[in-house]
C-alpha cells in the first residue's frame, strides 16, 4: 500500500495544479468555455477543441479559441464571461473532493507546506478554495496573472518555490497535463501525474485517489 511517506518520498512541500488536479473540473471548464462562446455570439466548441488545449493557461486557451473564430472579441471579454459561467456552475457542483480536503488538512497538520501553481485566473479559484475551507492552508497561490508566460515554461513553479522559500528539488508537483509535467521537470521539481493526459505511466486516476492513499483508506 502506498502511504504518505511513499507518495511524498521525504519531501515536505507540494505544489498543486488546480484545474483537473486539485479540482476535478476540466469538463466543467470545457462547458463554461462552450457556453461563453455562445453567449458572445460565437461558434460553439468543436468536439475535442478544448481538450487539444489542455495544459495551456486560460488566456492562451481564450486567445486560441478566439483566433480560430476570427472573433472581434478580446481575451479579457471572453475570460470575464467564462469566470461568471464557471463559478455559477461550480457553486451548484463543487469539484474539490471531500477526501482531497481531508488530505490537505492532514498534510498541513503534519507540517507539509502546500501551494497552488495554475494557469487559470485568481478569480476562478479563490472562491472555490474558500468554499472548500482550505484556502488558508495553501500558500502561495500562483496564477497566470503572476507570471509573464504559462506552462510548459517553469516560471510559475519557480515563483512558487521562491515564495515558499524552498529548494525546487525538494518540491513534489501534482499535475494533470503534459505541459504541467514539462514545467515541473524544467523547474527541477518532481511531478506526479493525475489522469492519463500527463503521459506518465504511474499517474494516479484522480486527486481523490491520492487522498485515499494518503489517508490510509485504500490498499
Amino acid at each position: 500500500m502506498q502511504t504518505t511517506d511513499t507518495i511524498l518520498a521525504g519531501r515536505t512541500a507540494i505544489l498543486f495544479d488546480y484545474n483537473g488536479t486539485l479540482a476535478d473540473d476540466e469538463n466543467l471548464l470545457e462547458i463554461a468555455y462552450g457556453q461563453s462562446l455562445v453567449k458572445l455570439g460565437l461558434a460553439p466548441l468543436a468536439e475535442g477543441e478544448y481538450w487539444a488545449l489542455l495544459g495551456k493557461s486560460d488566456p492562451d486557451i481564450s486567445a486560441a479559441l478566439l483566433a480560430a473564430r476570427s472573433a472581434a472579441v478580446s481575451v479579457d471579454e471572453l475570460l470575464a464571461v467564462v469566470s461568471e459561467v464557471y463559478l455559477e456552475a461550480y457553486r451548484r457542483d463543487p469539484r474539490i473532493g471531500e477526501s482531497t480536503v481531508e488530505m490537505v488538512e492532514k498534510l498541513h497538520a503534519e507540517g507539509v507546506r502546500m501551494g497552488v501553481v495554475t494557469g487559470t485566473l485568481r478569480a476562478l479559484i479563490e472562491p472555490a478554495l474558500v468554499e472548500a475551507g482550505i484556502r488558508h492552508l495553501l500558500d502561495p497561490i500562483v496564477t497566470i496573472e503572476d507570471v509573464s508566460v504559462g506552462k510548459p515554461d517553469p516560471a510559475g513553479f519557480l515563483l512558487g518555490a521562491e515564495l515558499m522559500g524552498r529548494d525546487p528539488a525538494g518540491i513534489l508537483v501534482f499535475e494533470d497535463s503534459r505541459a504541467g509535467v514539462a514545467a515541473a521537470h524544467a523547474a527541477g521539481m518532481t511531478p506526479r501525474g493525475v489522469g492519463a493526459a500527463t503521459g506518465l505511466d504511474d499517474a494516479f486516476t484522480s486527486m481523490e485517489q491520492v487522498a485515499t492513499l494518503v489517508l490510509g483508506r485504500e490498499s
